[in-house]
């Protein structure tokens, strides 16, 4: 049953091994320029998330659900000292192990954060934007007939949503010269403001406001 979600999971840790590898180079060939500290950021971000929601539903085995996923995120950074703003272009989550239906999300993201107390090494930030999430439903709780479980979970349909959301985070500084490298932590808190679902099935399926921490990296020029 979880054979597939085992098949994500260890695309995931490829995936971000990769990610720690490109990295650790870019930081050491960072290092190795001279120092000198300009106003505008240009750059990307790739971020691990986690994310928790409630689901409530006429489908008896979704009714009531408490899930968590795991994934991660890639996408551009850029702005000055004070306001930048991130667009997420790739995101990728899956229900976590401990949730017994199977739930994947493909988003994209856009948001502002603003940094109260700029030019400091460690830097507290307040952050507001938009995601699209598409959640998509695998699973064989609509089939009425005995299955094979060690089959394929088949998809089911899909629900679109929108959240407006908003939080903090802290972002601390590893490298700020021509080129910067910065390790971030943030929590935000997702206001569901849109939802439809592809499939009669789940329009009464309804996804609960969303809380988010994320973890990353962000990295770039400054100009």
């Amino acid at each position: 049953m979880y054979s597939e979600r085992i098949r994500e999971n260890y695309l995931k840790v490829i995936v971000f091994s990769l990610l720690y590898v490109v990295l650790s180079v870019y930081t050491l060939v960072a290092e190795a320029q001279t120092p000198e500290i300009m106003g505008n950021y240009t750059g990307a971000g790739v971020s691990f998330q986690t994310r928790f929601f409630s689901l409530s539903s006429d489908i008896k085995a979704l009714d009531g659900l408490q899930v968590m996923q795991e994934g991660g995120q890639a996408g551009l950074y850029f702005g000055n000292r004070a306001v930048r703003t991130r667009i997420g272009l790739l995101g990728l989550l899956y229900s976590s192990m401990q949730v017994p239906r199977t739930i994947n999300v493909f988003e994209v993201e856009a948001g502002v954060n603003y940094y109260f107390l700029q030019g400091r090494t460690v830097e507290p930030y307040l952050t507001g934007g938009l995601v699209m999430d598409n959640l998509r439903f695998r699973g064989h709780y609509l089939n009425g007939e005995k299955v094979n479980m060690s089959e394929p979970e088949p998809y089911l349909g899909s629900i679109t949503m929108v959240d407006a959301t908003f939080g903090g985070g802290i972002e601390v500084s590893l490298l700020e010269s021509w080129q910067f490298v910065h390790l971030f932590t943030e929590v935000k808190y997702g206001m569901k403001i849109f939802e439809a679902a592809n499939n009669t099935a789940f329009e009464n399926t309804t996804v609960g406001d969303q809380l988010m921490v994320g973890l990353g990296l962000r990295f770039g020029i400054l100009r």
